[in-house]
């Protein structure tokens, strides 16, 4: 099978018409000679039992009359059949009456004659019993044995016949499908012949030869439709290949262009980060120090304006005395301006290491020192219990207290209620310091957290606006960040995360 997957297209055409041929022609052969041999051998028998009947129906009277020597006369007709090789009569005692051999040594009858009358095939003989009846009644059997050398004889003959019949048959058959298989094999060797030539050269632009309409000429068409299709792919690829090419050659050089601004952005970003870094470091050392520095003359001015006060108070007039308490709230709110941008400026300047701090003590110490507000306002403070964070201790207590204070500053007609919690969230924990107070319009989120900004007037609320100014440094120290929930009449929420220790 593996030798034959092997061969060619066209000797396996040729092998499969002659093998076809071959096989058609001996079973033709086979179904020929055994239906001549069956029916020679029947003409046999039949010819048998009619010199047989003709026999028994001769020796009837010898045996009636028990003339053994016309019986045997009678037997010496079986001499004119060649095939005849015995013949023997029987009386009705079923003795040997009269015998004939043609080769005495050779072929004898049997002694006792066999009971059943069926013609029988032995090898090379034939053997066959008939009853000799007189007035329907047995009287004798007769017994006939032939050679078969006939039958082979011409079964040999029809062997060669068909021997030479299929020798024959076979060279014609080679011939035709030699001739024939070229109008099969060619189209397709050449279209094999193509593919090959086109694999080699991997040019599409090549076609297959066309010989017939029939399928393999359809496998044809099919065939060079394909290399079309491949040609016309291949050159929208070759074209898309190109452009590609292009945009990555575009693209390198964008990116290059691209990473040398950006380079160049990051070292002006760079720059400029520490040229802010520095400037702030001097505002916020600028700060410390003006702040610090006008400590002592405010303080001056302010001690001697109510020493003024004091002294002379009813003594200059009402008008007098309306510009000394002037001055002495000026140099007061002055005072406290400069108390709070000293504090804004510590934020970054003389902040602590950070490190793990106990939330829960923190707030404890800030409840502790707003206990005398508390009382004041009623105030009622819960809390969850608290987390601990990396951080600085000091500014997260003024980060709690700046809160609460607010949540107790602007608390409205009712006594201030106000709920702090905390939770973690990822990889940083969450605090919410709720209240029930008078609330802030959205519109203002942003400005609340800008230096020295208020949304109320002095006479309403006291304060210089820098409180939550300072608690969003404080948060953004800590890497944290903060936000704000309100509205108007319905309290606010102030939201800031701080990473856990």
């Amino acid at each position: 099978m593996i030798e034959f997957r092997k061969l060619s297209i066209r000797r396996k055409l040729t092998a499969a018409m002659v093998g076809v041929t071959i096989t058609a022609l001996i079973l033709m052969a086979l179904f020929f000679l055994s239906y001549d041999v069956a029916a020679f051998r029947q003409n046999l028998v039949k010819t048998l039992s009619g010199l047989t009947d003709a026999l028994g129906k001769n020796c009837t009277a010898a045996l009636i009359f028990d003339n053994k020597e016309d019986a045997e006369k009678t037997l010496q007709a079986l001499a004119f059949d060649p095939a005849v090789m015995t013949g023997c009569l029987y009386d009705d005692k079923g003795e040997s009456f009269a015998l004939y051999n043609r080769n005495a040594a050779d072929h004898a009858a049997p002694t006792i004659p066999p009971l059943d009358y069926s013609p029988h095939m032995d090898g090379s003989f034939v053997t066959l019993l008939r009853p000799v009846i007189h007035d329907e009644k047995q009287i004798g059997t007769i017994f006939v044995k032939a050679s078969l050398e006939g039958v082979q004889d011409h079964l040999r003959s029809m062997l060669m016949l068909s021997g030479i019949s299929l020798l024959a048959s076979l060279l014609i058959s080679f011939m035709l499908s030699s001739a024939v298989q070229h109008y099969i094999s060619r189209p397709i060797l050449d279209l094999s012949d193509a593919a090959r030539l086109i694999t080699q050269r991997k040019d599409y632009s090549l076609r297959a030869a066309k010989h017939t309409e029939d399928e393999i000429g359809q496998l044809t068409d099919s065939f060079n439709q394909m290399l079309s299709d491949i040609e016309t792919r291949d050159a929208d690829l070759t074209n898309a290949y190109e452009d590609l090419q292009l945009q990555v050659k575009a693209r390198f050089h964008a990116e290059e262009e691209l990473k040398n601004l950006n380079e160049k952005l990051e070292q002006r970003v760079e720059e400029r980060t520490k040229e802010l870094k520095r400037s702030n470091e001097e505002l916020e050392q600028f700060a410390y120090v003006a702040s610090h520095d006008l400590q002592e003359p405010l303080r001056m001015v302010s001690s001697f304006m109510q020493l003024l006060e004091r002294r002379y108070k009813g003594s200059l007039g009402n008008e007098a005395d309306q510009w000394i308490s002037f001055a002495v709230d000026g140099a007061k709110r002055m005072q406290s301006l400069i108390q709070d941008l000293l504090a804004f400026s510590r934020v970054g300047t003389q902040g602590k290491p950070m490190g793990p701090v106990d939330c829960e003590e923190v707030l404890k110490q800030v409840l502790s020192s707003l206990e005398l507000s508390v009382k004041e306002t009623g105030a009622l403070i819960t809390h969850d219990p608290m987390p601990q964070v990396m951080g600085d201790a000091t500014q997260l207590s003024q980060l709690f207290q700046n809160l609460l204070a607010n949540a107790m500053k602007f608390h409205g007609a009712q006594s201030p209620v106000i709920k702090i919690t905390a939770s973690k969230q990822k990889s940083l924990c969450k605090f919410s310091v709720k209240d029930k107070g008078i609330g802030i319009d959205p519109q203002f989120f942003d400005r609340i957290f800008v230096i020295f900004q208020r949304l109320h007037s002095r006479d309403e609320y006291q304060g210089t606006g820098i409180g939550l100014a300072v608690c969003r440094k404080i948060v953004e120290r800590h890497r944290g960040s903060i936000w704000v929930e309100s509205k108007p009449g319905h309290g606010t929420t102030f939201h800031f995360t701080i990473p856990p220790a």
